[in-house]
């Protein structure tokens, strides 16, 4: 019984399930994309600011700066929008004065999009202070695009709904297991206990032996 309901629920299960895995291929590529343009975009920029180390003038530090902080809030804000998790975090209002919080604040399904807007600024920057050469600006550009390729795709399975044959097998799943289980511990049971018993009875007749042994010898 207990084979028979393993395949009457893994199965099917795996035959739909199994349709639906490159999903999950994609979204971790997804995610690994978002990684790679964000330390793509930061090698560059601290490379070029460590070139320039001896001459940096009041901005250029607070560039870098904001950058990186711009940087990671992207990526918080990515990963918490997809797990539905307030932004109004710790780890997020550290890294934000309350001005910058209240602007994230106004857009509620975009805020990645926002910190990515916010980085594309400080690069400009940097490009006017002629700390970054429009060549390296291009080279930031083609992460920026990953960043907010990353963030689409992750939102689009994100926003996806389960497909209904998915929907309907777990509840057909679920149906079986309920009405089905029960008979398969039933069935486990009653081997344990039968076990047990004849144990007992075992042990019952050794007794009954013993006993009768003694009292013929008292006879």
């Amino acid at each position: 019984m207990g084979d028979l309901l393993w395949l009457l629920c893994v199965v099917p299960g795996w035959a739909q399930l199994s349709r639906w895995f490159p999903l999950f291929a994609q979204a971790r590529g997804h995610v690994e994309q978002a990684i790679q343009s964000c330390r793509s975009i930061a090698v560059l920029v601290i490379t070029q600011y460590h070139r320039h180390y001896g001459e940096p003038g009041i901005e250029v530090p607070k560039c870098v700066d904001d950058i990186r902080r711009y940087i990671m809030m992207y990526f918080f804000c990515m990963i918490y929008q997809l797990i539905d998790v307030d932004v109004r975090q710790k780890a997020i209002e550290e890294l934000l004065t309350q001005q910058e919080l209240q602007l994230l604040l106004r857009t509620p399904r975009a805020r990645a999009i926002t910190c990515v807007k916010w980085v594309a600024a400080r690069l400009a920057h940097l490009e006017a202070l002629g700390y970054m050469a429009p060549l390296q600006l291009h080279e930031t550009n083609e992460g920026l695009q990953g960043m907010i390729s990353a963030f689409n795709g992750l939102t689009k399975i994100k926003t996806t709904p389960t497909p209904f044959a998915i929907r309907q097998l777990c509840s057909v799943l679920a149906v079986v297991y309920v009405y089905f289980a029960p008979l398969a511990l039933a069935n486990e049971f009653s081997n344990i206990l039968d076990q047990y018993w004849s144990v007992m009875c075992g042990y019952a007749q050794d007794c009954t032996r013993m006993l009768s042994r003694g009292s013929i010898v008292q006879g």
